[in-house]
């Protein structure tokens, strides 16, 4: 290998001058367990944690920086561990999740940020959010997150080349503790076990990567960067009707969309009514056209919506998450619908109503063609 080479390789890894070894976090009674089948226990020749439907949470921890390892051993069955991370609280926070019954394919890990306690993952597939890895089940693996600024690493097995780097994560750098979780869909089978965790090192300000520069990527053009996003509501259980924007129409404010990504993450905006999970908002734009015409308008939302344009409806979609019958991802992206709009020369009132249920709640748009400006509308 040149001497090119070399240095270059190099400079994309670097192992900090701390020491290379330190002392498992202990699994004891500091840990707060909740959850089904949540205890502490040696399992397979090693101390540690076994969660089938539960979480673990070591809330002493603060850490902003630095590198965390573990031993994973997963189910056989479908299921879903995750490593909790710079937690502000049990309902914000960021996460690295694996779905083992995925193995190889290509959401097998996946990272989402967490807001009032909803996970956006919808928001994060593709490279740098989702990834194909091979994740045997019964079989101890060696997992490694490094956390720098904004930036994050996933290693698995291999502790030296990551199989996902996120770029920029979605929730400011800040001091948190971590936790350890394992969910099994129900119905839980009686025999089953859960996800076993062993030897956990946490070394805060121990970056064990060195990351890549990272440029923010710049939107299409004609991609809408701010919105007006009023308050939440409540919509009807289980209706999927259009819902009219006049339902609530107050309240409004310019709401920027995610740097990089052109969407808006309302979970991190707009506050969610108390105990309600299904929410609803109204996303409002005006486009001032210089002169009238049809343009192309692409959508993309999570999970359902309702368009409106100068008060007529003219688009409903459901793009929900469905794991059967149909099966649905309820990814959002600029390729969940295209409309065609009759705009009128000078301004447009264009409005999304925007219902949540699960995995993300959100709202994406783009213009195609020029001779037009776009504001948030209050």
């Amino acid at each position: 290998m040149s001497r090119f080479a070399l240095l270059t390789a190099a400079s994309f890894l670097w192992y900090s001058p701390l020491a290379a070894r330190q002392e498992a976090t202990p699994f004891d009674d500091r840990w707060r367990l909740s959850g089904e089948g949540s205890r502490i226990v040696p399992f397979a020749g090693r101390a540690g944690l076994e969660l089938v439907s539960g979480e673990a949470v070591l809330p002493e921890i603060r850490m902003e920086d630095g590198t965390i390892d573990v031993d994973v051993r997963f189910p056989t069955q479908r299921s879903f561990v995750y490593l909790k991370f710079r937690m502000q609280s049990e309902d914000e926070f960021e996460e690295v999740y694996l779905r083992p019954h995925k193995s190889t394919l290509p959401d097998a890990i996946q990272y989402a940020p967490g807001f009032q306690g909803a996970s956006a993952w919808q928001f994060y597939h593709g490279p740098g959010g989702a990834v194909p890895a091979h994740l045997p089940g019964s079989t101890w693996i060696r997992v490694r997150l490094v956390l720098q600024g904004r930036q994050a690493a996933f290693f698995v097995g291999d502790t030296v080349t990551p199989v996902l780097v996120v770029p920029r994560l979605a929730r400011d750098p800040a001091p948190g503790y971590l936790a350890l979780r394992s969910f099994i869909p129900a119905p839980i089978p009686q025999d089953v076990y859960g996800a076993h965790f062993a030897n956990l090192v946490i070394r805060p300000g121990d970056i064990r990567y060195r990351f890549p520069p990272v440029t923010v990527p710049a939107l299409r053009p004609g991609s809408i960067t701010m919105w007006g996003v009023g308050r939440a509501f409540v919509p009807d259980s289980g209706s999927r009707q259009p819902i009219p924007p006049e339902t609530i129409a107050d309240g409004f404010r310019p709401v920027p969309v995610e740097p990089g990504k052109g969407f808006v993450l309302l979970h991190r905006h707009v506050p969610m009514p108390e105990g309600n999970r299904r929410v609803g908002v109204v996303a409002r734009v005006i486009v001032k056209a210089a002169s009238a015409g049809v343009y192309r308008f692409n959508l993309g939302f999570s999970d359902e919506a309702s368009v409106y344009l100068n008060g007529n409806l003219l688009f409903t979609g459901d793009a929900r998450y469905s794991f059967d019958q149909p099966r649905r991802e309820g990814l959002i992206g600029l390729d969940q619908a295209s409309l065609y709009l009759p705009l009128r020369a000078g301004d447009n009132e264009l409005t999304v109503v925007v219902v949540d249920g699960f995995g993300g709640w959100g709202v994406m748009g783009q213009f195609e063609g020029a001779g037009l400006e776009i504001r948030p509308a209050g």
